[in-house]
């Protein structure tokens, strides 16, 4: 029977802290952009526009957006 002393050797503890170390600086380097972000707040222009707009794939179609 493989006895837990023998199975996690150095080499399974140093990946593990790498891996920790690896998730802690891509974690904060998410926080930090997402705070940024919200810090910046939304461009006027932005609001004012819709998020989505089908006039360049109705136009390809070949069918105008007027009503």
């Amino acid at each position: 029977m493989l006895d837990t002393r023998v199975s996690f050797g150095p080499a399974i503890a140093v990946t593990f802290a790498l891996f920790i170390v690896v998730y802690g600086i891509i974690f904060s380097a998410g926080i930090y952009f997402i705070n940024r972000l919200i810090a910046k707040g939304l461009d006027s222009a932005a609001a004012d526009e819709p998020a989505v707009s089908l006039g360049g794939a109705l136009a390809a179609a070949g069918r105008s957006t007027e009503r």
